[in-house]
């Protein structure tokens, strides 16, 4: 009897074994994958298209397609399908603008994603990404023609002017994105965040700010996100393509966001306290926008660069009628060393490379090197200096002043050519094409 029983306990367990491996056995869809071909190669930014059929043995509940690196970190939109019945064939086109050197995994993948409603199947086809050379491709002025009116004043890069936009608003603050072909201004009165078709000048989106202080105040452009800074308190992270929200960072009370810098991992940013007149650093984490740590500060930020090599924040700012110069670690929320004095007010600078700047006093131009900790005057203007900008291709350096452009050489700065204008000018955007 008890063998009898063995034998019946055996057979079932066999029984079971076999059932839950049967229930476990997974049936794949076929996927092909017409174009693009394996291993074939891209030069960015370019529109792939993906041509593809899907046929499966169940009922397909979604297809996820994206352009993803080694990591599979999605390096365009990911498109989604939704399929009736077993069957799929079509085309889904993803762009890819610049791939940025810090984010650049070798190898890239097409990555399909088929959901039965089980069971997601994946697909990886690999491709090669590459960046086109970069090239400079000219510039844009932006100038106050008159109350309330702004121009948008294209030149090419001979410095000859190609096209104008008029707008209106009083101009805040701008920026520009070379791989998304955008100019973007903030303005006040209306208080708008707009871009600009940078080919023909038109209007492509415009972002609306929010209750109860509804002004923009700092914009910053990097890679394929726009950074926001509003007189609420908070950060808007936008897509630089078409303004889509992707985060807001929690609104910070009574205080008032101005400069942005962005590094690997965090963002920087210089608040004003609405009724005091002092001054924060907030970091916060990149992808998320949730707030990292707050560092209490008196001085007063002019502008703000993360130098990638020390893997620490160059920050230019003023206290008591003197410039200052800062090493700020985001990471311990330090600030590393004494400041570089200088014996006058900082008010613009631009970035040469990761040891040299450039900064402006008055009519001045100093060039800051970083690793000896030390300036050196280099030109002087006749205007009122109002920015400065660098194109590290052809080593120029853009100086706006009131009522007139200087370029002039680097490293000798010698002077070039100019552009004048009959208008107060406000801000330059250099432009890059590829």
């Amino acid at each position: 009897m008890r063998s009898y029983v063995k034998i019946v306990s055996v057979l079932f367990l066999f029984s079971l074994f076999d059932s839950c491996s049967k229930e476990k056995k997974v049936i794949s869809p076929v996927i092909e994958i017409i174009s693009p071909e394996y291993n074939q190669i891209f030069l960015l930014p370019d529109t792939i298209n993906v041509n593809l059929t899907v046929t499966h043995t169940a009922r397909i509940e979604y297809i996820r397609i994206s352009i993803d690196n080694k990591n599979l970190t999605p390096l365009s939109e990911q498109s989604f399908i939704y399929p009736i019945g077993t069957t799929y064939q079509g085309n889904v086109q993803l762009e890819l603008n610049i791939i940025p050197d810090i984010i650049m995994k070798l190898p890239y993948y097409v990555h399909i994603v088929v959901s039965d409603f089980y069971q997601l199947h994946h697909y990886y086809l690999e491709i090669e990404l590459k960046n086109s050379d970069k090239f400079f491709k000219g510039f844009f002025l932006i100038d106050e023609s008159s109350i309330n009116r702004l121009t948008i004043n294209h030149y090419d890069s001979l410095a000859e002017k190609m096209f104008d936009t008029i707008i209106n608003g009083d101009f805040i603050d701008s920026d520009i994105s070379s791989s998304s072909e955008l100019l973007y201004i903030n303005t006040t009165t209306p208080d708008l965040s707009r871009s600009f078709n940078v080919e023909n000048g038109n209007l492509e989106w415009t972002q609306m700010p929010q209750l109860p202080y509804p002004e923009f105040t700092g914009i910053t452009v990097d890679d394929n996100m726009i950074y926001l800074s509003t007189a609420i308190g908070r950060i808007i992270g936008l897509t630089t393509n078409d303004g889509l929200q992707v985060f807001t960072t929690l609104v910070l009370p009574d205080t008032i966001p101005n400069n942005v810098c962005v590094t690997n991992k965090y963002l920087l940013a210089d608040f004003t306290l609405r009724h005091s007149q002092k001054q924060v650093w907030v970091s916060y984490y990149k992808q998320t926008g949730s707030k990292y740590q707050v560092f209490p500060t008196d001085y007063e930020t002019e502008n703000m660069y993360y130098n990638d090599v020390s893997d620490k924040m160059i920050l230019f700012c003023n206290k008591q009628n003197t410039g200052q110069v800062i090493t700020f670690d985001i990471e311990t929320n330090l600030t590393l060393g004494e400041p570089i004095i200088f014996d006058n007010n900082i008010n613009y600078s631009c970035r040469i490379d990761n040891d040299k700047y450039l900064f402006s006093s008055e009519k001045s131009i100093y060039l800051f090197n970083y690793s000896y900790s030390s300036f050196v005057k280099v030109y002087q203007t006749n205007q009122d200096i109002v920015d400065l900008d660098f194109d590290d291709l052809s080593n120029k350096v853009f100086i706006v002043q009131s009522q007139k452009l200087e370029i002039i050489s680097y490293p000798d700065f010698n002077y070039i050519t100019s552009v004048e204008s009959e208008n107060i000018l406000k801000s330059i955007e250099l432009l890059y094409g590829y």
